[in-house]
């Protein structure tokens, strides 16, 4: 989000706001309701939680695409260490500015954070998407909505616009 302009910001928000309906909503919480929060375990952690949330993603991205809106696609994404910009403001939230940085487990270069349950202290120890959904989703993932607060601590998170470069972001550490 950092190198669009405000007004580019203003219209993606304004897009993303624009595309969560209630059937959105409906299916992102259904899901969680079925397979739980994510976390370190059960049927809606790991590989699934990330698979879903990628999907959820590229639902989005399609009906940008389908607006000829293909400036936003990928999807940028936004860095919890950073302040959520202005133009993605939602009513309710706790702070603005949750200042979490990324654990240097979850990075290429790696560092001394350990990842919580597998011990691992970057990206290349993974043996699996499965393990590093199941590493993200326990503290990280949840801290972030969590901070945040309002709707983004809640299973209705993609009313909040962050929600989904906050998600694009997690997606791409996936990638890596």
């Amino acid at each position: 989000l950092k190198t669009l302009s405000s007004s580019e910001r203003t219209e993606l928000a304004n897009l993303i706001r624009n595309h969560v309906t209630q059937a959105v909503l409906d299916e992102h919480e259904g899901w969680h309701q079925m397979h739980g929060p994510g976390g370190m375990s059960g049927p809606g952690s790991g590989e699934r939680f990330l698979a879903f949330h990628r999907n959820f993603i590229g639902k989005l991205e399609d009906n940008l695409t389908s607006q000829g809106k293909n400036q936003y696609v990928p999807l940028p994404t936004w860095n919890p260490i950073d302040p959520i910009p202005a133009e993605f403001s939602h009513p309710g939230r706790s702070t603005n500015n949750p200042r979490i940085r990324l654990p240097s487990w979850a990075t290429q270069a790696g560092g001394t954070d350990r990842a919580p349950i597998f011990g691992y202290t970057s990206l290349g120890q993974f043996q699996s998407s499965d393990e590093f959904g199941r590493a993200l989703g326990d503290n990280f993932h949840g801290s972030v909505h969590n901070t945040i607060g309002g709707d983004m601590s809640s299973f209705r998170s993609p009313r909040d616009p962050i929600f989904y470069p906050w998600h694009a972001f997690l997606d791409d550490i996936w990638s890596q």
